[in-house]
């Protein structure tokens, strides 16, 4: 936490007077130092929306995300006529519940939310995009803004487009982010997803 705290101000700054472009070793300087202070966070309670459309089908719903270290809960209010989709996520594995009364588990929480809304929403790669980071342990297509913040990624079949920041506890995060996910067969639909970030709660 300490150094966190030491390297905020270079997140701070970008919240203030918008600076002149970087470029170059700048830019790249910039990013690396973001990476570091945004890899430190851990832990939020994060309030928003969600949307999810594939073809003519899609659905929208409230979400707050709790994360704490290694365990996390994320609710969702309203998809696909279900009421309530909670996922709880620690050690011992994945729980779901919803207001129909399903009660699943299992070690991936995509996987689950799959069989109660029907399309697989990539929650561990989410984990960093929502902080404006590329997911790590494959190989993706950075772009990067003027100011040393993630403009775009594409990996694991997703193109992630960081649409819009907003500034949080004084650090420059995601307020909107949209996903489009193009399958490797074109019989499927294509998949897009648009997160709307209201709030962010840094280290509650």
């Amino acid at each position: 936490m300490k150094r966190l705290l030491l390297l905020l101000p270079v997140l701070m700054l970008a919240g203030c007077v918008t600076p002149p472009a970087l470029t170059g070793a700048a830019l790249q300087a910039r990013w690396q130092e973001r990476q570091q202070i945004l890899d430190r966070i851990d832990r939020w309670d994060l309030q928003g929306r969600i949307a999810v459309r594939a073809g003519d089908r899609g659905w929208q719903a409230a979400l707050r995300w709790k994360r704490d270290d290694g365990s996390q809960r994320l609710s969702l209010h309203g998809p696909v006529g279900a009421g309530t989709v909670i996922v709880e996520q620690d050690a011992s594995g994945t729980r779901l519940r919803d207001s129909r009364g399903n009660d699943l588990r299992d070690s991936d929480a995509s996987r689950l939310l799959q069989r109660v809304t029907g399309w697989r929403i990539p929650v561990d790669e989410l984990r960093y995009w929502v902080r404006g980071l590329a997911a790590p342990g494959t190989r993706g297509q950075v772009r990067l803004d003027g100011r040393g913040r993630l403009e775009s990624v594409s990996q694991d079949g997703w193109t992630v487009h960081f649409v819009s920041y907003g500034t949080f506890a004084s650090l420059q995060l995601p307020e909107k982010i949209d996903m489009v996910h193009r399958p490797d067969d074109a019989s499927d639909v294509e998949l897009s997803l648009r997160l709307v970030v209201n709030e962010w709660n840094l280290n509650p």
